[in-house]
């Protein structure tokens, strides 16, 4: 029982690093699509998408 725990924990902690992974993925890409074109047009079509996945995952943690 406490090596399933365990395995349960790693997972987790695993999934959570992958979002924070993907969360920083979205983040800089919108950043660097704003400092690279400086297009707000641009910007907005896809923070607006990111902002949605980020949400979802928030919800469905």
């Amino acid at each position: 029982m406490v090596a399933y725990d365990r395995n349960r924990y790693k997972k987790n902690k695993q999934n959570k690093e992958y979002k924070w992974g993907v969360i920083n993925c979205v983040t800089s890409f919108i950043l660097y699509c704003y400092l690279l074109y400086e297009i707000e047009l641009v910007v907005l079509i896809v923070a607006i998408p990111a902002l949605l996945v980020i949400l979802f995952m928030w919800l469905f943690d």
